[in-house]
């Protein structure tokens, strides 16, 4: 238990204390370290890893595109056997990774920091990379050239050294060992040996980070340490009851109390005497600060940045507006971000023989709603034959009408018509079997 801890000792009560090594992140020099500079790299990595409404809301994000599944075309929208080597690069694009692992982690790292490096393991004379993997933002790097980006038609023309740093290692990167996915605005530098950054509206995330993590630090003070609540004092104003007591009395009847009511030789937090006391409350409690109030609020924020509907993750929220929240998440995000992506794979890895895609048909909040689609039907279709009963439109117009809500083909239908003459003097169209139509 030593050997893990950062600091051990005893408090007042006797009791040890064990404290982590990883609170000296969190505590440098004893103050709770809340400075989240999310306009770098490592501030977004620490965000990732520290602030629960930053990555809970990437989490979801990342769930979210596993459920796409790939699939491999020519240019013509054909699956072809020949592609079979690219559909099992993404279903297994390294050793340690699935497909769906390996697509959660370049989701998570697109709305995290805006870009995702990958990198490739090539054979000789292979287009095809033999494996895979998402380099860590934190420790990738890219150096300028310091030429204006507008004239460059290469990205090695605008990058001039590009390397992971991996410890006290810097592996250098050559063109065909990496590519990057990004939906963010790329900084080039102008001067010679800048770094190239990308800037992305999580960059604007700082104050609501710092809030959070200022205000769990607080209530974990409370909580934890505590202080006073209060103080206790005797009430007994009589000559007996102001008489002071030596520090061995005081000791004594602590003892006694240990021994009487306590556990463990702790004490209870209430305890019944028949003394004559007072109590003084000192401070607030987290209720009355209202510091989780900050959470919701927090959260609300990173979502809104992302373009995530807190709703996905508050508690309390209706079935109704979690399915519509779900299905434009799909639709307003998770999509548009898939195809951003494929496209960097289909650029990065299948040079001009194939296109690869992401397919989201099957998610169950973005199938049809069946009852949606009767309703949307029957109201067409009883507009459709005012107009036709009334004279202003055709039989043929109708038809046509009709097909742009349900699946028939206005100029051959299945089956024939006849028109026969009503009680009312009227023509009625009827099908084969004798029904009216």
């Amino acid at each position: 238990m030593y050997d893990e801890a950062t600091y051990h000792g005893k408090d007042d009560g006797g009791n040890f204390i064990y404290v982590p090594k990883w609170v000296e992140s969190l505590f440098p020099g004893n103050k709770g370290n809340i400075d989240y500079d999310m306009s770098t790299v490592e501030g977004k990595a620490r965000a990732l890893h520290e602030c629960w409404p930053f990555a809970m809301v990437l989490d979801h994000c990342g769930r979210m595109i596993q459920n796409g599944r790939y699939y491999v075309t020519d240019m013509n929208g054909n699956e072809k056997r020949s592609f079979k080597d690219i559909v099992t690069l993404l279903n297994r694009p390294n050793i340690i990774q699935s497909g769906r692992s390996f697509i959660k982690q370049v989701e998570i790292s697109l709305k995290c920091f805006g870009f995702c490096p990958i990198y490739t393991l090539r054979a000789l004379k292979s287009d095809l990379p033999k494996s895979m993997m998402v380099i860590p933002p934190e420790l990738f790097y890219m150096e300028s050239f310091g030429k204006d980006p507008f004239t460059q038609t290469e990205l090695s023309s605008i990058a001039k050294r590009v390397y992971i740093r991996w410890g006290d290692v810097n592996i250098e990167l050559g063109d065909e060992e990496y590519f990057v996915i990004y939906d963010s605005i790329m900084d080039i530098p102008s001067n010679n040996g800048g770094k190239i950054a990308f800037h992305s509206p999580v960059d604007a995330l700082s104050s609501h980070t710092r809030n959070y993590m200022a205000q769990l630090i607080g209530r974990g003070n409370l909580i934890v340490n505590g202080g006073p609540k209060g103080i206790l004092y005797g009430n007994d104003t009589t000559d007996v009851g102001n008489a002071a007591i030596t520090p061995s009395e005081s000791q004594k009847l602590q003892n006694d109390f240990k021994r009487k009511y306590g556990i463990v030789h702790k004490l209870y937090e209430i305890m019944v005497t028949p003394k004559k006391l007072g109590w003084i409350t000192l401070g607030s409690n987290t209720e009355q600060l209202k510091l989780h109030e900050e959470d919701k609020a927090c959260l609300e924020a990173i979502a809104q940045t992302i373009g995530f509907d807190a709703n996905l993750i508050i508690q309390g929220s209706t079935y109704d507006n979690s399915s519509q929240a779900k299905k434009a998440a799909y639709q307003d995000l998770i999509i548009p971000d898939s195809e951003c992506i494929t496209e960097a794979l289909t650029n990065a890895i299948c040079k001009d023989r194939a296109i690869i895609k992401m397919d989201f048909t099957h998610v169950a909040c973005l199938q049809k709603d069946m009852k949606e689609l009767a309703d949307a039907l029957s109201t067409a279709s009883n507009a459709i034959a005012s107009l036709y009963n009334n004279r202003l439109i055709t039989f043929e117009e109708a038809r046509t009408e009709m097909s742009n809500f349900t699946d028939i083909d206005p100029d051959n239908p299945k089956g024939e018509f006849k028109i026969e003459i009503n009680n009312d003097g009227d023509k009625q169209i009827q099908g084969q079997a004798g029904e009216a139509v």
